[in-house]
């Protein structure tokens, strides 16, 4: 493996097409245009800030991207923070530090607070440059219809038994007056949302969310509001992965055992085997979601001491 003479800078928009042809080379997700339109410049809370290492030959060999968030606590006003995604060296230039060098060069010039859903290769980089765990991430797990994954083995005979079963556990767990809550189908968000409680959190206003879910080219997401006493009390959204439907958002504060009854409900009627939810400052054991152990972490530097709440909302995950 050679040397690479290199040199870091943060990049312009005149270097996406440049990007682009990286990200190609390396089968990022990214190496669409249109994707790396939507995620880095279509952003409502501002441009993404792009920091490339380059050859001697002015090629890109590595690249650390960060994404303006806009944060928010009860009573204590609103600032920009970054997330860090879309981190990839090439693979002839691995095994030389590189991805250090781009971390501490990067870190020093955003000059605000920095969180990140990271791997485990990237985590040990970025502890060791002066990053830090923020939380780890906990993955909640709630079943729903899981006789259908006995359907068509030898036992399929219990199956409508193991689907009764789970209709009575969440009708006791998630048991409670209706009060005139309604699921409806959301194609385009109109309200702004706060998530309840002192919690730093990312801000959920409609613009962010119809970036973040309506307007998503990468993934298809299903989007349902709470409705009470015709007003919205918050919404949901999810996505589907074979049977399962993975909780990219929740956000209810009114009524939460009810909300979380009628997305159930409405998962059972799609023949959805179970529900899981990775996220940060929710307790989900109280509506009797099961807790797992995921192992993954958010990262940060220099962001605010507190309670967070994180979701898949937040991350690049998609």
């Amino acid at each position: 493996m050679r040397d690479f003479e290199y040199a870091i800078s943060e990049a312009r928009e005149n270097d996406l097409k440049d990007i682009e042809e990286f990200f190609k080379g390396q089968d990022s997700m990214l190496r669409d245009t249109k994707l790396l339109h939507w995620k880095y410049l279509d952003n409502p809370a501002g441009k993404a800030h792009i920091f490339l290492i380059r050859d001697e030959e002015s090629k890109i060999i590595g690249a650390l991207s960060f994404l303006p968030r806009v944060c928010v606590r009860r009573n204590a006003g609103r600032v920009v923070i970054m997330q860090a995604v879309d981190a990839l060296i090439a693979p002839e230039a691995r095994g030389q530090s590189l991805y250090d060098k781009l971390v501490r060069y990067s870190t020093g010039r955003i000059g605000m607070p920095i969180y990140g859903f990271p791997n485990k290769i990237a985590e040990r980089v970025e502890v060791r440059n002066g990053w830090k765990i923020l939380v780890l991430i906990d993955s909640w797990y709630f079943p729903i219809n899981m006789g259908l994954l006995l359907s068509n083995s030898k036992v399929k005979v219990v199956s409508p038994l193991l689907n009764l079963i789970f209709k009575i556990y969440a009708c006791l767990w998630l048991s409670g007056k209706q009060n005139n809550i309604e699921l409806r189908k959301i194609n385009e968000f109109k309200d702004d949302f706060c998530v309840k409680g002192n919690h730093f959190y990312i801000e959920r206003t409609s613009q962010f969310l119809n970036w973040r879910f309506i307007n998503n080219p990468i993934r298809i997401y299903f989007c349902y509001e709470f409705h009470n006493r015709g007003g919205s009390i918050g919404y949901c959204v999810y996505a589907v992965e074979e049977t399962t439907a993975v909780i990219y958002d929740f956000v209810s504060n009114e009524d939460q055992r009810v909300c979380w009854r009628k997305i159930v409900e409405h998962l059972r009627v799609q023949k959805i085997t179970h529900v899981v939810f990775k996220c940060v400052g929710i307790n989900l054991g109280k509506f009797g979601f099961i807790k797992r152990k995921l192992g993954a972490s958010i990262i940060s530097y220099n962001m605010p001491s507190g309670r967070w709440f994180f979701t898949l909302c937040d991350s690049d995950w998609d």
